[in-house]
């Protein structure tokens, strides 16, 4: 078998270094409710940049182009489900404890592209709010 060598990026090994040596190593109660970055606390100016920057993104990458960003998600193993209220719907699995939920809808007549990146609740228990866009943010890679 032969192993390829990855350089991570920053941000990608602070983010592993937080999970593996801050989360909780018991099984915590975990959420399955569903909440944007905006929840979390503290994460307002964040989101907002995040919205501009890796959401806007998406959307215009990806506008009227729904076969590829599916293809897009599934290249980066994303699973795709059955949500009735989006074009779109995959989770990542980005890493134990922490999915992903991508949601995009394709523009309409009237309507641009839209795009949400939403997170189980209990994950901020495992990686803090700048870490959590980081995971979002690359997706859009």
């Amino acid at each position: 078998m032969i192993f390829q060598v990855i350089k991570l990026s920053f941000s990608v090994e602070k983010s592993l270094y937080r999970y593996f040596v801050h989360s909780p190593q018991l099984p915590g109660e975990k959420s399955i409710k569903l909440v944007t970055f905006r929840a979390f606390a503290g994460a307002g100016p964040l989101f907002s940049k995040f919205s501009e920057n890796t959401a806007k993104t998406i959307e215009q990458t990806f506008s009227d182009r729904l076969r590829a960003v599916e293809e897009r998600c599934r290249q980066l193993f994303g699973m795709v489900g059955d949500d009735a209220s989006y074009d779109l719907s995959v989770r990542f699995k980005a890493l134990p404890k922490v999915p992903v939920i991508f949601q995009f809808n394709d523009k309409e007549a009237s309507l641009p592209a839209s795009s949400t990146l939403m997170s189980h609740a209990s994950a901020e228990n495992y990686l803090d709010k700048h870490l959590l866009a980081a995971v979002g943010t690359y997706i859009n890679t």
